[in-house]
């Protein structure tokens, strides 16, 4: 599992919460959102972010937003809520494909995604800028300033990607720089972030939006990652020992912080699983992803 930029995909559809509010009788106060790469038939406790798309019918048919100097229109598609996000947002995409994605009950852009056939067929033949990597860099960050205050985020930069492209018989190159502004809380990284790429043209190529603020509206909680983490491990054991099946290692892969779509802030830990089934040799190598309510 990646980090904070594999961070983009996962749904919830506000019609499917299981929890309302953010109180439950659970002792341990911990649910499994999900459990990968997974032949012990377990079942998930929680459908929080599901990957769902649903019709929002409370949204104008069509948009149109102004962003960098740019004007950008687009027909309503769907809604979604992207894994670690609290809020919907409204899908628009206008007649070539460009994607704009908008804050529900707002006109707050927090999705745009420019890369479309169009873009493919003319950005990697212009000529890159001066000092490409510095300039996008320089760029991103005006476009993050935007949003967020960037001094109060940390700097994530993603290994530069070349791409080749052949017209006319001769070879172009277009390098993508992907510049992420990450906020953390007790050094755990949070919903709160911003990422930006950039084309070694000069130009924008897509901008994506996670929960800003969202920590600054529901106020600080104390919490142990310590005790969290105590808690996850001994779920897990009594998850697959229900199961008939030992647990040999369990290794965190990557945490974050986030606030749910029911306003609760809480753990979100994804957990690499060595499991064997009782009496038998053959170690299945699996993952749980759990969700810790902080109260």
């Amino acid at each position: 599992m990646n980090k904070l930029n594999s961070l983009m995909i996962i749904i919830l559809c506000t019609y499917f919460i299981l929890l309302v509010g953010c109180t439950n009788e659970h002792k341990d106060n911990i649910f499994i959102i999900d459990v990968v790469n997974d032949e012990t038939n377990i079942k998930t406790e929680l459908t929080t972010w599901n990957q769902e798309y649903f019709e929002n019918k409370e949204v104008p048919a069509e948009k149109e937003l102004t962003f960098y100097g740019n004007v950008y229109k687009g027909v309503y598609s769907k809604s979604i809520i992207k894994k670690w996000e609290s809020y919907t947002t409204n899908m628009y995409y206008d007649g070539n494909g460009v994607k704009l994605g908008v804050k529900d009950n707002t006109d707050q852009l927090v999705l745009l995604n420019l890369m479309n056939s169009n873009f493919f067929e003319t950005e990697p033949f212009k000529k890159d800028v001066e000092n490409s990597e510095e300039y996008a860099l320089v760029l991103a960050k005006e476009i993050a300033e935007s949003y967020i205050n960037i001094e109060e985020y940390e700097l994530l930069i993603d290994e530069p990607e070349t791409r080749e492209k052949i017209k006319d018989e001769e070879k172009y190159y277009i390098t993508y720089y992907t510049f992420t502004f990450a906020k953390k809380i007790n050094n755990i990284y949070t919903s709160d972030f911003l990422s930006v790429k950039i084309t070694s043209k000069g130009n924008l190529a897509s901008l994506y939006v996670g929960d800003i603020g969202v920590f600054n509206e529901i106020g600080k909680k104390d919490f142990s990652i310590a005790e969290i983490n105590k808690m996850n491990e001994s779920k897990i054991l009594n998850v697959y020992k229900s199961k008939s099946y030992d647990v040999i290692d369990q290794n965190i892969d990557y945490q974050r912080l986030v606030v749910t779509p029911e306003g609760c802030m809480a753990m979100y830990t994804a957990t690499d699983v060595l499991v064997k089934a009782n009496k038998e040799d053959n170690i299945i190598e699996t993952g749980i992803c759990l969700l810790s309510y902080i109260k």
